[in-house]
């Protein structure tokens, strides 16, 4: 269903999590090569490397070669990052890192054509270096992590009427309307992280620069776990419960991927996509997580082995999600609804569930 835009849209001074993570993505996949992002992660100390040999008085002849040799490095670097830069630009509009970039690199030609006063340029460049150093420090995983981290902190606060919260719950009040008027009985299910979550990792959204995936709705501008998943979890919970309670087959109330005339039906339950509607712990709603990748398969030994911790966003502990879940058959009644959804969330939904995460209980069900 599409969303209902009644609903306010995220707010101009609000960091838009959806954009901001895909910017900074498309830079890792624009390079592509882990050594080329560290090099050009990099320029900043190669620059000032650079005009320190530059300014150096000794062996001015094999200087002159070594000098020349890393400012091709660097100009090539520079390029690449400019590259990047405009592509990310709005339309008719060059970013600040873009108009520098260029201008360092037209000093850098100047050095390699011995045009100009060398220690002139060396200035130049060296006054612009600070601001570059902050713009390139942007692109970094670990700075766009906790910028995010930090942009998720949403306190309650009358004053801001539209905040990614309120937006949620009001948009889950206006789905279960609309079921309602569709002639579905509709509830809306409120319930809370025990510990962490980590929905849709597999995803390629976020997966070039954590390289581990998230689910966001880029219209309400909030993580959330998707119906496609809370459903798969709640027909294990069913399927696991129904021989012992005789319930109803679960491809009645669930639905078949058969086809009409195999006998395939449509499923008796409808299912939203699960929405934060109250932060978490400490107010936040993402949180910074660590995963360490285990032994490769050809390792011979654990001292062979280097682990390199991936950083990533995990959902904050103790978070609030709501959804609504209508339906129409009589087979399916309350009880039925009630108790397999919280087998299903006790159980855990989403990634790495058998470390503890993506476990909620029941807080609260809306009529």
């Amino acid at each position: 269903m599409g969303k209902d835009r009644s609903v306010g849209e995220a707010n101009m001074n609000e960091l838009n999590i959806f954009s901001y993570i895909q910017k900074n993505s498309s830079f890792y996949n624009l390079i592509k090569s882990e050594q080329d992002i560290e090099a050009i992660l990099n320029v900043p100390n190669s620059l000032r490397n650079f005009l320190k040999k530059l300014r150096s008085g000794r062996d001015k002849e094999k200087l002159q070669k070594q000098v020349l040799d890393d400012l091709e490095k660097l100009q090539q670097r520079l390029k690449t990052l400019n590259q990047y830069a405009i592509f990310e630009a709005p339309p008719k509009r060059t970013p600040a890192l873009a108009k520098m970039l260029q201008e360092i690199i037209t000093w850098l030609q100047e050095i390699q054509r011995k045009r100009g006063n060398a220690e002139g340029i060396a200035q130049e460049i060296e006054r612009l270096l600070p601001d570059l150093e902050k713009e390139v420090k942007v692109l970094t995983d670990e700075s766009c992590l906790e910028y995010v981290v930090k942009a998720t902190k949403w306190e309650e606060d009358p004053s801001k009427p539209n905040s990614p919260l309120k937006r949620c719950r009001e948009h889950l009040e206006n789905l279960k309307k609309a079921y309602d008027q569709l002639g579905y009985r509709s509830k809306i299910f409120h319930m809370q992280l025990e510990e962490r979550g980590l929905f849709g990792a597999s995803q390629d959204f976020g997966k070039y620069l954590f390289e581990v995936g998230l689910e966001i709705d880029p219209y309400l501008n909030v993580p959330l776990l998707p119906a496609s998943s809370i459903k798969g979890a709640v027909r294990k919970a069913y399927e696991t419960l129904q021989p012992v309670k005789n319930w109803p087959p679960p491809e009645k109330v669930f639905g078949s991927s058969k086809s009409p005339e195999e006998g395939g039906t449509i499923g008796a339950i409808i299912f939203t996509d699960c929405y934060p509607v109250k932060a978490g712990r400490g107010n936040f709603v993402l949180y910074p997580d660590v995963l360490t990748p285990h032994y490769p398969e050809d390792l011979m030994g654990e001292l062979d082995h280097e682990p390199k911790p991936i950083s990533h966003l995990s959902i904050a502990p103790e978070t609030c999600f709501g959804l609504v879940i209508a339906y129409k058959r009589e087979e399916l009644t309350d009880e039925i609804l009630r108790q397999t959804l919280e087998l299903a969330i006790d159980m855990g939904i989403g990634a790495r569930t058998s470390a503890g995460y993506g476990r909620f209980k029941l807080t609260e069900v809306t009529e």
